[in-house]
């Protein structure tokens, strides 16, 4: 019998628990293109799309909503546990839910503090007060006691271009970088005893997470038909071959595109017989313009870059051959190349 009270106080408890929603600002920077994913704009300002529930305001007749006491930081950090990034935000005001309150306050009057805040809104339901160290020069006033509000999320000011380029300047690898504003709003208030005064309530912390992919590949274009005519040296008994294919590489490029090839032996095949000719990649534009050197791969890893920066990358890549004429059989030679293609981060 007690271990079965025991199991429905638990349950009493969980039922009886608050739920509150974090306030967290969801972005993803893909290149240079960001977007607030859950963010929404109020007056040109940005807050989350959830609220700060809050409980325990003393109950008033008249209250006036506040921004902080203290300029809050102009900077924050993002971080992914290993890098980071700090990025500037402004803090410009706050927002109040009412909630249930909203009906008990019909009424709005001339505040009679002497720090009002030059921009404030207040609507029956919501009200938004921009500054550091103001209150709404107006009041909702009430006949009777009762919770000024219920709920309440800061508004912030990002300049999207300077948060750009803070995370290019830091040259950061993909990944989620997480930070947290962390706010102590005021409000003012008549005391039950008729005295104006203020209350810091909170904190308030705004998370901010942002995913971001520094570069991005979303197509490759490849031009050239393959063919190598070959073209003989009567003097020096030899027949050569050469091939061009134009490459142009879309999406976004920070460091420029990186090419992977298959670690084998490059030979064009004769169509029926076994003779086999061994051939030449090159690639003026990459950071290893030899690729493939008489069929052997060149490359550490089989990996080189072709540098560069923005919306496409163009480069060429040219394959070649020279053989003794002895070499060469009548007929037909193919071979097929696999190369892969990403960007360079």
């Amino acid at each position: 019998m007690t271990s079965r009270l025991k199991k429905l106080l638990l349950c009493s408890v969980c039922l009886l628990s608050p739920m509150t929603q974090a306030l967290t600002l969801n972005a993803r920077l893909t290149g240079e293109g960001l977007v607030w994913q859950n963010g929404m704009r109020i007056g040109g300002y940005l807050t989350s799309t959830n609220w700060q529930i809050l409980g325990g305001l003393t109950p008033t007749t008249e209250w006036a909503p506040g921004t902080f006491m203290a300029a809050p930081l102009t900077e924050m950090t993002l971080s992914n546990g290993t890098d980071s990034v700090t990025v500037p935000v402004e803090v410009s005001g706050m927002q109040y839910g009412l909630g249930a309150a909203a009906d008990k306050f019909p009424d709005q009057v001339s505040a009679p503090g002497g720090m009002p805040c030059t921009d404030f809104q207040m609507q029956p339901a919501t009200a938004s007060v921009i500054g550091s160290g103001c209150a709404a020069g107006n009041t909702y006033k009430s006949s009777t006691l009762y919770t000024p509000f219920q709920f309440a999320r800061p508004l912030v000011t990002f300049d999207d271009a300077t948060l750009i380029s803070a995370f290019r300047a830091a040259s950061i690898p993909e990944g989620t970088y997480n930070g947290t504003i962390a706010t102590s709003p005021f409000y003012m208030y008549r005391s039950q005893g008729g005295a104006w005064t203020y209350r810091q309530f909170g904190p308030v912390p705004l998370s901010v997470q942002i995913r971001y992919v520094p570069a991005f590949l979303t197509n490759v274009q490849i031009l050239g038909n393959g063919l190598m005519t070959p073209t003989y040296d009567s003097i020096n008994y030899s027949v050569s071959g050469e091939t061009a294919f134009k490459v142009r590489a879309s999406g976004f490029f920070t460091s420029g595109v990186k090419l992977t090839f298959e670690d084998r032996t490059y030979e064009l095949k004769h169509s029926d017989l076994e003779s086999r000719i061994a051939y030449d990649v090159t690639c003026p534009a990459c950071s290893d313009t030899s690729i493939v050197k008489d069929g052997a791969l060149q490359l550490t890893s089989g990996e080189t870059t072709v540098p560069g920066s923005g919306s496409f990358v163009a480069f060429d890549l040219l394959v070649h051959f020279d053989a003794s004429d002895s070499e060469v059989e009548t007929g037909r030679y193919t071979d097929s190349m696999v190369v892969y293609f990403e960007e360079s981060l």
